[in-house]
């Protein structure tokens, strides 16, 4: 939370910093939590998918990619596509 608190803060572009501790505890609330919430949530549908389907979940790219090719439904192809548009975006910024 310190380090993206400091990516994010006016030291970066060359200010001075003002160091705050609600800054960080608003990154650990607005960013990390959620993240936090949303891989929760992800454990318990598989959780709940291996108890009443009796299937493992098994996450597989290519087969993700193959299925979606052949898929009609536009929104999915622009999750997909959005998804990885941002995942590009963050590898370039993080080098």
């Amino acid at each position: 939370a310190l380090r993206l608190y400091l990516i994010t803060s006016p030291v970066v572009r060359g200010e001075s910093l003002k160091f705050k501790k609600e800054g960080v505890r608003d990154i650990l609330k607005d960013v990390f939590l959620p993240w936090y919430t949303a891989l929760r949530l992800l454990i318990q549908s598989c959780d709940q998918l291996k108890v009443n389907k009796k299937v493992n979940f098994i996450y597989d790219e290519k087969r993700l990619y193959s299925s979606i090719s052949s898929n009609s439904n536009v929104m999915d192809t622009w999750i997909v596509s959005y998804t990885q548009t941002l995942l590009d975006f963050v590898r370039k910024e993080m080098e």
